[in-house]
């Protein structure tokens, strides 16, 4: 949505509010900082889950490097209590936990990672042909926790 004046640095917008921009979940994110009540008022910038502040994940952001950034300069400033989009209301230690979660290492994209996967099981136990006279196909087939093998038989 279009929006008269586009916010890029703090800019006081009522009398004791700020409008703080932390650009990366979109665009042109905004926190509203209430100087007076010592809150914040931080949208989508961390969900609260109990009073526990998390990061959205990588692909909900539109800039996910912007994103950490306003998240580590926010916490500079933060206010002791928070109020994020989702989630509850944190009343007290809002300021020390976004700076704990800033302080967390950005997860690296799946793409930079080693490779760390598992090289594929054999088949082995999961699927046997079995020699079958002429004319016959059978397959046994083991299920887990199963015993003895289920065959099948087509003539």
């Amino acid at each position: 949505m279009p929006v008269a004046v586009a916010v890029e640095r703090e800019t006081g917008v009522l009398p004791g509010v700020r409008a703080v921009p932390v650009p990366g979940h979109t665009p042109g994110s905004l926190c509203f900082v209430a100087d007076h009540l010592e809150a914040a008022f931080v949208g989508d910038l961390v969900i609260s889950h109990g009073g526990e502040l998390t990061r959205s994940l990588r692909w909900a952001n539109h800039d996910d490097a912007r994103y950490l950034q306003s998240i580590a300069d926010f916490a500079a400033i933060a206010p002791p209590a928070g109020f994020p989009g989702h989630g509850a209301p944190v009343l007290e230690g809002f300021d020390a936990a976004l700076r704990a979660l800033a302080a967390l290492p950005a997860v690296p994209h799946p793409a930079h990672r080693a490779r760390t996967r598992r090289p594929p099981r054999p088949l082995r136990g999961r699927l046997r042909r079995s020699a079958a006279p002429r004319g016959k196909v059978k397959q046994t087939k083991r299920r887990r926790g199963a015993r003895a093998p289920v065959i099948l038989t087509r003539e």
